[in-house]
């Protein structure tokens, strides 16, 4: 085997879309997503969270129940 130096190492993406827009959501902005069940929900507020912390550690998020299956996402901080 060949040692080679200097070679990038790909992102984990691998160009994939993010599922979620958190890097593009300014203050106020929220989205609807669909959580059927209440852990679902905490899923995805933990996913908001978990962004932030290593993105954007100013960032803050709430979410909100809207109806049976949705449940809205909204950047307050």
């Amino acid at each position: 085997m060949q040692i080679e130096k200097g070679i990038p190492l790909p992102s984990k993406r691998d160009g994939r879309p993010p599922k979620y827009p958190f890097a593009a959501m300014s203050v106020t902005d929220s989205f609807a997503a669909p959580a059927a069940t209440k852990n679902e929900h905490a899923s995805l507020f933990a996913l908001a969270t978990a962004w932030a912390k290593r993105n954007n550690p100013g960032a803050k998020f709430a979410t909100r129940r809207i109806d049976d299956k949705t449940v809205r996402i909204w950047r307050v901080a």
